[in-house]
């Protein structure tokens, strides 16, 4: 998403990114916060100098919006004294870029950006979701997830556990909490709540204190093709192979 106010130098950054990206664009600090609040885009190229709502506060109201935290925030500006460029960062822009540039510098620029975001995704993966203080992401990001793991654990053994019941109890629009954990994890809402219950399943399965039967009845899932099926998703192989392989505590999955 483009925000910049002077006409010609928005065209501009059009013609440059439009070959790589989609994008969207707004003409003043104001419209751009509530349209990327609407669309969440990947990546914000903001110019510093705006009336009304210049681009540092653009992006320190991204930055401290629950919905639109984990966006990276590029701000631009001819005035790239090392004062604007300390008070773009300490708003929380992920750089600062001096006009003039050319195209293929602000190209690189966002790619590098977009690849550490697809990295972070990907350590998330790697991380045991039940224990969501480890995982290394933004603090309000964080917060989120803790929220979701902790009301998922707390209402595991409900069958009747829905998306819009976490949602209300969150205080998000089932399509806000959708585009978050998207963002963030690369999930919908029902695929991150199933991964925890199927986390707490291994947990239950390698324990050996728990029948199948039981550990259904622990998670809230009462069909045991629905069970068997995300279970062999997540692991690879069926509970029983599972319970066989994990047996007497040998290893641990």
């Amino acid at each position: 998403m483009i925000i910049e106010d002077n006409e010609d130098q928005r065209a501009y950054l059009w013609e440059c990114l439009l070959p790589h990206f989609h994008i969207l664009d707004a003409s003043n600090g104001i419209d751009g916060f509530e349209i990327a609040q609407k669309h969440l885009p990947d990546i914000v190229i903001t110019d510093l100098m705006m009336p009304s709502l210049d681009g540092t506060d653009v992006c320190r109201r991204l930055k401290s919006n629950a919905k639109t935290s984990h966006i990276p925030v590029i701000v631009h500006s001819i005035n790239n004294t090392s004062q604007s460029v300390k008070n773009a960062l300490l708003a929380g822009a992920d750089d600062f870029i001096s006009k003039p540039y050319d195209y293929a510098m602000l190209t690189l620029k966002v790619n590098n950006i977009l690849k550490s975001k697809n990295q972070l995704v990907l350590n998330v993966h790697k991380q045991d979701l039940s224990t969501p203080g480890e995982v290394n992401i933004p603090s309000l990001d964080k917060e989120l997830l803790s929220k979701i793991v902790a009301y998922v654990e707390e209402n595991m053994a409900d069958n009747n556990l829905s998306v819009e019941k976490m949602c209300d109890h969150i205080g998000m629009s089932r399509m806000n909490l959708h585009r978050r954990l998207h963002a963030i994890m690369g999930k919908t809402t029902s695929e991150f709540i199933r991964e925890i219950r199927m986390k707490r399943a291994g947990q239950l399965l390698s324990s050996g204190s728990k029948r199948i039967s039981e550990v259904m009845f622990e998670i809230g899932i009462s069909s045991n093709a629905h069970f068997n099926r995300y279970f062999k998703e997540m692991y690879g192989i069926s509970p029983k192979e599972f319970i066989k392989k994990t047996s007497g505590g040998v290893k641990k999955v």
